[in-house]
């Protein structure tokens, strides 16, 4: 790949640069109103996580699968739509129409008929996805580089929050309770997001360079520093492009099929996937459907509230280790507990061994995998180019989803042998794809990022085979 210009990294370098003096007192002040949004998703997503039936009252195993289709599908919708909303009408914008959008979702949960409860679903598919685009979308822009790798930990910490504010609130018992709660936390998400700057970023690329420079106060506290913040800005924009024009754009296929990959393995071995099987099969195989169901919402309380925990001590280990170090970690954390599960089918009677390695399976993919493809996303791009690359990594994170931790799991369950294989053949591939090309983003200034990248795609390249000159005789 020599001589391939990487025009992502140039002016990624001046916004690392104009962002190095915002305040970090301002930058957590933002990021946990915007995450709201991520809260309120959370809570939308956690519905049908539940397993509940919103017409019968009941929990359906089945109404579930068919809840997770549907919404998963609407929310690749959202992170599209609401993508291009935040490249050409604003990030703020973005988040209040997605704020406004989940309003009336638990509304018509309530009411509790086939046509409400199919709006809410198209609804809370389309907010929920437009928020995993537009929130890590405005974190990356308003954080430095010494905090974007936890502000964005954060962003997921809350919403794994919401999934498990619906847990607790057990909509199966009380509906009315929980969908209040649900519905108070994106009211207060509007009310107090709307006093939030605009990214400096958007502000500057649709010429309103007034409030871009109050937006640049805000965040950097500083009145001295906003002419030498806004110049670099501007200097950052000089090759913003339409949104479909940056798909096109040829320098950008190398860094979106890293995170990609990245993030289309994470979910392939996410822990939902563990769930389904090893809780439902495992654990309750001789129980009734009833508590086959009662076991699949015990795995999700525990997978969520373990997720929460692991991602907060893990934010700091990653700014700190780098990103890298922590994907091995968790992917060999992974592959650990995976091994024993091959021996699943003979435990018959002593499943309850299997409980350590479920706890550790999800430790271990919520301390790097969760969440590091996101953060990707915002290292190894421009501020111009991110609209696209937090597009993809959404679309890519709700339709793996929707597919691989239920209809993947589903083709290989009556070949339980090969269940440990599966997660253990998956790990191997994602230790084999993080060596060979994940660039360390910690501490690397774009030229090191290029050339690390260069580096590593460089021993996949055919080489030119030598041939013997004609001997004169």
């Amino acid at each position: 790949m020599s001589g391939t210009r990487y025009t992502i990294f140039r002016s990624d370098s001046i916004e690392r640069e104009a962002t190095l003096k915002f305040s970090k007192h301002r930058q957590y002040q933002a990021v946990l109103i915007a995450s709201l949004a991520g809260t309120a998703a959370g809570t939308l997503d956690g519905w049908m996580m539940m397993s509940v039936d919103a017409t019968t009252g009941r929990t359906e195993y089945g109404s579930m699968v068919v809840y997770h289709f549907i919404s998963y599908m609407f929310a690749i919708v959202g992170a599209i739509t609401f993508g291009f909303i935040s490249d050409h009408i604003g990030r703020k914008a973005a988040l209040i129409l997605i704020g406004l959008v989940m309003l009336p979702v638990w509304v018509l949960y309530m009411l509790a008929n086939a046509w409400t409860v199919a709006a809410g679903l198209v609804l809370s598919g389309l907010a929920a996805g437009g928020a995993t685009v537009a929130v890590p979308l405005y974190i990356s822009d308003i954080a430095d580089k010494s905090s974007r790798a936890i502000l964005i930990v954060l962003f997921y910490q809350l919403f794994i929050a919401g999934e498990l504010v619906t847990f607790f609130g057990n909509p199966k018992e009380r509906l009315a309770s929980t969908a209040s709660f649900a519905f108070l936390i994106a009211l207060i998400f509007v009310l107090t997001f709307v006093w939030m700057p605009e990214s400096p970023y958007h502000l500057l690329s649709v010429g309103r360079e007034v409030d871009a420079r109050r937006s640049v106060e805000f965040f950097s506290g500083d009145w001295d520093l906003v002419d030498t913040q806004i110049a670099l800005i501007k200097e950052s924009n000089k090759n913003r492009k339409s949104m479909l024009a940056h798909i096109k754009d040829k320098s950008l296929r190398t860094p979106l099929l890293i995170t990609a990959g990245l993030t289309i393995l994470s979910r392939l071995v996410a822990v939902d996937s563990f769930n389904y099987r090893l809780i439902k099969r495992h654990f309750y195989h001789h129980n009734t459907v009833h508590g086959d169901n009662e076991a699949i919402k015990f795995g999700f309380g525990v997978n969520l509230a373990l997720q929460l925990i692991v991602m907060g001590i893990c934010g700091f280990l990653i700014e700190k280790y780098g990103r890298r170090k922590m994907l091995y970690i968790s992917s060999f954390g992974i592959s650990i507990s995976a091994v024993p599960l091959m021996f699943a089918p003979f435990l018959s009677g002593f499943e309850i061994i299997l409980l350590p390695l479920l706890f550790l399976y999800i430790g271990a993919f919520s301390a790097g995998l969760a969440t590091i493809p996101w953060i990707l996303a915002g290292d190894l791009f421009a501020p111009e180019h991110k609209t696209v690359s937090f597009t993809v990594n959404a679309v890519l994170f709700w339709g793996i989803a929707s597919f691989a931790s239920e209809r993947l799991i589903l083709a290989i369950r009556y070949f339980y042998n090969f269940f440990g294989v599966y997660f253990l053949l998956l790990t191997i591939a994602l230790v084999l794809y993080i060596k060979s090309v994940i660039p360390e983003t910690k501490d690397s200034n774009p030229s090191e990022i290029r050339t690390e990248i260069d580096s590593l795609i460089s021993r996949f390249r055919t080489k030119p085979t030598a041939t013997t000159p004609p001997v004169s005789c």
